[in-house]
């Protein structure tokens, strides 16, 4: 719940901080109405962040989110796992770009995908008995990722598991 209202307040302010530009870029700052901004601001505001919000949590429940909606997810697997071998086996299967590596931590970049996103930074890191998985857009004004990074987590988890 506290990410929904989270992800609704970011959405919120986003939103009409542009429609307030697009309110002064069109009425002179000096006839200012409070009614005429209510109605030209925040009213469109409102409505266009509950309708993305639910469309988002609607597709998030499709992909398998139940209770963290933001777009940054992470995961952990308790088992060891040999960071070359899912190094190789992610390159193989996605289309992801290795950008860093080094004895504990893996970093990929996805690519531009249409409608989802605009790529993410994919980071898997080895401590002594468990590796951590987190997953989060490229830019930090992506409110909505519609389950991208969830799936991305849940891509790895995966991979590690057939790795046996």
């Amino acid at each position: 719940m506290k990410s929904i209202v989270f992800l609704f307040l970011k959405s919120f302010i986003f939103l009409s901080i542009l429609y307030l530009i697009g309110y002064f870029l069109v009425f002179p700052v000096s006839s200012i109405n409070k009614i005429e901004l209510m109605k030209w601001v925040f009213l469109p505001t409102t409505f266009l962040s509950t309708i993305l919000l639910l469309f988002h949590i609607l597709i998030s429940k499709r992909v398998g989110i139940t209770n963290n909606f933001s777009s940054k997810q992470e995961g952990v697997l308790y088992k060891e796992v040999n960071l070359k071998e899912l190094s190789d086996k992610i390159q193989n299967k996605t289309n992801w770009k290795l950008i860093h590596i080094d004895g504990g931590k893996l970093i990929f970049k996805s690519r531009f995908d249409s409608f989802k996103s605009f790529g993410e930074l994919i980071v898997i890191s080895k401590t002594q008995n468990k590796t951590n998985i987190s997953s989060k857009p490229l830019f930090w004004t992506t409110l909505f990722d519609m389950g991208k990074n969830f799936q991305n987590v849940e891509q790895i988890k995966t991979f590690a598991h057939i790795q046996d």
